[in-house]
């Protein structure tokens, strides 16, 4: 893989992917669907800028997609819904699969871990429950995509709640850590470190299994599950005290922030 087409770069997993990419040499066209608020643009603002002017990394806003020679590219990655974002109105970019349909080229979305988990008591607690609207948003989006029998196939990688610094006041963990600042050890479980998340995302871009659940080895422990499901789990060996500063990354930045924890 040289060069890939990324829809939602702007998005936390979006970006964290890119970075990812960016490290092995693969160039990087990240579409930029939406502005974001302004606190969420300085900050991807402040990122790009620690990067710094990488020649494999191009940007294009939402309506620039005319410009992008996307049959150049070897693989469309839409990471338009962000299973950490608590934004309900985030629309799936369609437009990803009809260029992925157009030039024959492999699709793959990435999703929400909660569709796998949804029976776990864990989600019976709204706190950690992503809103219905968005749940709803991440079943169509995984629905359009396996009925649009693209060519080259597809993957959706569904992916945790992701820890780690740079995230928005309005993502999922910033959230859950405004109204409790010491997460307990069963959220904590749950998490995955960014860095992690990423690095089992670019691993599975290369692997044949169309639907695959990124989780961590700590949270399924004493879980038993299908055979199937097994054959559909990627387990990250994370363990507590590698997701405890993850969160403490993010907690310190948002107190960085002088965002205020109850």
């Amino acid at each position: 893989m040289e060069s890939v087409l990324l829809y939602g770069a702007e998005t936390y997993v979006g970006f964290l992917l890119a970075e990812r990419l960016l490290e092995e040499g693969i160039h990087v066209a990240g579409i930029y669907l939406a502005p974001g608020l302004k606190e969420e643009q300085n900050m991807l603002e402040e990122r790009m800028l620690m990067i710094g002017r990488n020649a494999g990394l191009a940007r294009y806003d939402a309506g620039e997609t005319n410009k992008i020679p996307a049959e150049k590219y070897d693989h469309i990655i839409d990471a338009s819904l962000d299973p950490n974002s608590t934004n309900s109105q985030a629309v799936h970019a369609a437009g990803a699969i009809e260029a992925a349909a157009k030039h024959h080229l492999p699709y793959t979305l990435l999703s929400c871990s909660q569709l796998t988990f949804e029976d776990e008591p864990f989600f019976a607690d709204r706190r950690y429950r992503h809103s219905e609207e968005s749940l709803q948003q991440f079943h169509l989006a995984e629905k359009a995509v396996r009925e649009s029998g693209l060519s080259r196939g597809y993957k959706i990688i569904r992916l945790p709640l992701l820890a780690g610094p740079w995230q928005s006041y309005s993502s999922k963990l910033s959230d859950l850590l405004m109204n409790d600042e010491h997460l307990s050890e069963r959220v904590i479980k749950y998490l995955l470190p960014a860095d992690q998340g990423a690095e089992a995302v670019f691993l599975l871009l290369n692997q044949k299994n169309q639907i695959t659940t990124v989780t961590s080895k700590e949270w399924i422990s004493g879980k038993r599950f299908s055979e199937r499901k097994e054959k559909e789990l990627y387990m990250v060996p994370a363990d507590e005290e590698q997701k405890k500063k993850a969160v403490h990354s993010q907690r310190e930045w948002l107190s960085k922030n002088r965002i205020s924890f109850k």
